[in-house]
Formats: C-alpha cells, structure tokens, sequence
C-alpha cells in the first residue's frame, strides 16, 4: 500500500488515461481493478484460442506474425508476475477442484494446439514429432513433480498458506 499523496506507477498511469479521479475514491479503484482482472481473466481464455484457430487455418500466411502476437500478449503476464513478486503476495490456491483443473487446461491447451499448428505449418517430420512429444512429456512431469512438491511442503504458519484476498506474506488480517 502506498503512503497517502505517493501513487503508485499504475495509479500514475490509470491518472494519466483517464484523469486524477479515476483513482481517487478507494471504493471505485477497487471496483476498477475488479473489472481489469474480470477482462483479463476472459481474454486469457479468448484470445489464446484465436490465436492457435488462426495458426491452423492461415499459419501458410501468417505463421510468424502470429507467433510474434502470441509473444507480446504473454510478455504483460511475466510483468505482472514480477510486480506481484515484488510485493511479496501470495496468490497460491489453496485447493484444487475439479472447476479449477478444468479451467487451467482451458487457459493452457492452446499453447501446444498453437505450438503444433506453427510447427505443422513450417513442415514438421519424424524428428520434430518426436522431439516435441519428448520435450512436452518431461515439462508436463517436471511441472507436475514440482506442483506435487509444492503442496506437500506448505506448512500452517510459514506463510505459504493460502490467504484470502491475496495478502501480504506474514499480514495476518
């Protein structure tokens, strides 16, 4: 949280598109960031799609164009990890539901729809098919170890629990 009369660069910014009170009332910068991260949310699942759909049906025209678009639409993400990591915030979920798996496959499957279509486009052979399928296995097993890992290393108290509302580390409102 920022000092009273310091805004922070995203204050800064929203101030400058949309004027000194777009921020100023707590209530309504809040209801502002809700509707960002509710848009958000609906283009990480839209537009991903369309990406890998276009892949398939025009990659002889367009391939490295979109692999470019689909690059600069992630590049904010990793920025906003940053940010949340600089912040010390813990957004971890603290359990995971049948709702939730079934959402992060659909937010995650157009990477390698996307990944396939590029390569089908650019005349994929044996080596690659095998290579890729490699490559897919050992990160899906080394994503999920490391998943495993995680969850059964949060101990109560030490601040890798989940906190509602995404709290700081060590704020126990």
């Amino acid at each position: 949280m920022t000092s009273p009369g310091r805004a922070t660069s995203i204050e800064r910014l929203l101030n400058g598109f949309l004027g000194p009170d777009a921020s100023r009332a707590a209530n309504e910068r809040f209801r502002w960031y809700e509707a960002v991260a509710g848009v958000s949310a609906l283009q990480w699942i839209v537009v991903p799609w369309t990406l890998a759909v276009l892949m398939w049906t025009s990659a002889d025209v367009m391939a490295p164009q979109l692999a470019l678009l689909y690059a600069v639409f992630v590049i904010p993400t990793f920025l906003g990890n940053v940010y949340v990591t600089q912040k010390r915030l813990d957004l971890a979920i603290g359990r995971f539901t049948v709702g939730r798996v079934l959402l992060g496959l659909v937010v995650s499957l157009p990477f390698p729809v996307f990944v396939a279509g590029y390569l089908v486009a650019n005349g994929w052979d044996r080596g690659v098919i095998i290579q890729t399928g490699f490559g897919l296995l050992i990160g899906s097993v080394a994503a999920g170890g490391v998943l495993l890992y995680v969850l059964r290393n949060r101990r109560p108290g030490d601040g890798s629990e989940h906190q509602p509302g995404g709290h700081e580390v060590g704020d126990r409102r």
